[in-house]
């Protein structure tokens, strides 16, 4: 048995429910199905037992959506498999029973979850003489969508049990109701007026948070992750490798409910979290859902029924970009060449980073004297020069030449970098200096500051 699910878009949280496929499955009065087991997409096992009381007048079949009603054909589209039950026969004054016991829902971890959603559509029109009632033990039901016009009597909502009743419309709405973590479900047809059929699903509401770490500024650095919010708040702590980490936090949640993920230095840490550069992205699995918020931490997502959402939160050391010159003081008409120096200390690759330089007053940029040890784009300096990729814990020099005027108005040449990072904000290197006289006082070295 399995889960299978609508076209995405074609009803509330149509790419979030799963709806239960019997196969060929035949209920008789009195038979006791044990174990049936269906897995969500989210890998949410749902196992229960099927039965039909002996009293029961009808036997169900399992057979597609649509049948005669607008589950299927207005809403909750292209179901593939046998997802309705459906009384055999017409005309019928005595009721006949479908019972769902020991509903169980575990995790991929084989944990037990506790916040799960149960849904029941009568799946077929409820016409005079007609009547459906659903029952629970678990949270009571709510309504949670109408499919279709004409809607026929319900009576029960934010009660344990509901009952529709049939009208003289022939073609009638189709109620889906919702229920949390029931353990039982029993659902009672009398269907004097005609067929009737039930489809059931599940759906859970998940909101997942898991970190990585590109590089420790010190190895002592760790970091507490939680996800807050009602019911079921999840802390979790880094371990101390780099890169994804094992340790992650699932929230099983309730829809519209709002929930909020965040991270904070661990005890013991020597850095502060200001130090790492901080970015966030998230997907949400569920097609046609919502697009869960990104940006600056705390972030607050509000999950509707189905959604599978996904937070990575990611840390790095900073990148560094060092600048160094040739010469500490130089002569009229000599050559001073300019090195940059890039060093990513992830494990992670860093992507198109900008690299601009003036041409300082008084020098002249010497064209040709361009050098750069990775791929790149760009002609000067002074117009940028973008690295299409620092890989991982690795170095970029970019290196170019330049000529001292003879007609330069200053003493000294002052030289900077600027770099940009996606996602980042600009930082500019250490400044260089080069004192400029008429005398043969040349000397070699580097002066270095990282920033």
């Amino acid at each position: 048995m399995s889960f299978v699910y609508a076209n995405p878009g074609s009803g509330p949280s149509a790419g979030g429910i799963g709806w239960f496929d019997f196969g060929n499955l035949t209920l008789n009065p009195g038979d006791v199905i044990k174990g049936l087991t269906g897995t969500l997409s989210d890998g949410t096992s749902i196992t229960f037992d099927l039965s039909a009381p002996s009293t029961s007048s009808m036997t169900f079949n399992a057979i597609g959506s649509p049948t005669y009603g607008v589950f299927g054909y207005v809403n909750y589209t292209g179901i593939l498999g046998n997802v309705l039950l459906q009384n055999n026969r017409i005309g019928s004054l005595d009721p006949a029973t479908i019972v769902l016991s020991n509903i169980v829902a575990k995790d991929i971890n084989g944990n037990i979850v506790n916040n799960f959603t149960a849904l029941v559509s009568d799946a077929e029109n409820t016409n005079i003489g007609e009547s459906w009632q659903f029952k629970t033990d678990g949270g009571v039901w709510s309504l949670f969508t109408t499919i279709g016009n004409n809607p026929t009597t319900l009576n029960g909502v934010g009660t344990q049990t509901v009952d529709i009743i049939g009208t003289t419309q022939l073609f009638t709405a189709d109620y889906v109701l919702a229920t949390q973590a029931p353990k039982t479900l029993t659902l009672r047809t009398i269907t004097n007026g005609g067929l009737e059929a039930v489809a059931i699903g599940f759906a859970t509401t998940r909101v997942t948070l898991q970190k990585v770490v590109g590089a420790r500024i010190n190895s002592a650095d760790q970091f507490d992750l939680n996800i807050a919010g009602t019911p079921n708040d999840q802390v979790f702590t880094t371990g101390t490798s780099n890169g994804i980490q094992v340790q992650q936090a699932t929230v099983y949640g309730l829809p519209g409910n709002t929930y909020t993920v965040n991270e904070a230095m661990a005890s013991g840490s020597v850095s502060n979290l200001s130090d790492y550069t901080i970015t966030t992205s998230a997907i949400n699995a569920t097609p046609a859902s919502i697009a869960p918020p990104i940006g600056s931490l705390p972030l607050s997502v509000t999950p509707i029924l189905g959604d599978e959402i996904v937070y990575t939160i990611t840390n790095a050391a900073p990148e560094t970009f060092v600048k160094t010159v040739d010469k500490a003081y130089a002569d009229l008409g000599e050559v001073l060449t300019y090195t940059v120096t890039g060093h990513n200390p992830n494990n992670f690759a860093v992507n198109n980073v900008l690299m601009t330089d003036a041409t300082p007053v008084g020098t002249s940029y010497i064209p040709g004297s361009l050098v750069v040890s990775d791929p790149y784009t760009g002609t000067t300096p002074a117009t940028g020069i973008t690295i299409l990729t620092v890989n991982p814990n690795s170095d970029v020099t970019i290196s170019w030449k330049v000529l001292v005027n003879s007609n330069i108005a200053t003493s000294q040449v002052n030289n900077v970098a600027s770099v940009i990072i996606p996602g980042q904000n600009p930082k500019n290197t250490n400044t260089v200096i080069t004192s400029i006289n008429n005398a043969d006082l040349t000397s070699n070295g580097n002066f270095i500051k990282s920033v």
